[in-house]
């Protein structure tokens, strides 16, 4: 029963529907509980058991990873500028060098979109195998792994609020890509875009959405802050 639903609430609601409207029954052949008056109750027992069992593992696979990155050990794939190795990041050259040429666009004022563009036209993937878009950049900007750090949330994923009060950041055992001088310059710099609504763009609902296209890619156009403007090019991958 526990590959069926592992929330009793799932698990009534379902089995309900497939008895009343499709005249089908679940059952079990590993808990066979029979058909008669007390076999409600020891499926009842059983739901109760598995959510149980689910959520407790939850909570102890939650608190060892907790733990884990308190310690500084790795919880993810390896991010860009690094591979994984003995159970450690360890540095990968050439997309280190990309990374650090990142900062120093950034510090020395292209904004996102010029990076990513930039290394769109040579090439450049996550390994995602994905396009560099300006979020990529923003988020390897905002990544502390690159002076040596881990960073994990325990209660979920931290999307783009870097600041988020949940969040774990622990000396790593990985050497680091970006010197602390670097980072905070980047920081710095980070901040103000986002005083300055620069970073966000709030795409807003208009009727001409999905009417307008990009005259030069074809793409349609997002109402972005107001404006409209090119889905593709928010993306980096139109001029």
């Amino acid at each position: 029963f526990s590959r069926f639903a592992r929330n009793r609430e799932d698990s009534v609601v379902y089995k309900s529907m497939l008895r009343k409207q499709c005249n089908i029954d679940v059952i079990s052949i590993s808990e066979s509980i029979g058909n008669d008056k007390t076999a409600m109750l020891f499926e009842a027992i059983i739901e109760a058991m598995d959510e149980y069992y689910s959520i407790n593992l939850a909570e102890e696979v939650k608190r060892g990873m907790s733990e884990k990155a308190k310690q500084g050990g790795i919880l993810f794939i390896a991010p860009f500028g690094y591979e994984v190795s003995g159970g450690e990041y360890i540095i990968k050259k050439e997309e280190a060098e990309i990374i650090k040429g990142v900062f120093a666009d950034f510090i020395n004022g292209d904004s996102l979109e010029t990076i990513a563009k930039k290394l769109n036209l040579i090439g450049v993937k996550t390994h995602r195998n994905k396009s560099i878009e300006p979020r990529t950049i923003e988020y390897w900007l905002n990544n502390p792994v690159y002076i040596g750090k881990i960073r994990w949330n325990p209660n979920g994923k931290t999307g783009r609020n870097y600041n988020n009060s949940d969040l774990i950041v622990s000396q790593g055992n990985h050497k680091a890509v970006i010197d602390d001088e670097t980072w905070e310059k980047a920081r710095k710099k980070l901040e103000k875009m986002v005083n300055d609504e620069y970073i966000c763009c709030k795409k807003v609902s208009h009727w001409l959405i999905g009417v307008l296209k990009c005259g030069e890619c074809g793409a349609r156009l997002a109402n972005c802050n107001g404006y409209f403007v090119c889905n593709k090019k928010l993306k980096g991958k139109c001029k």
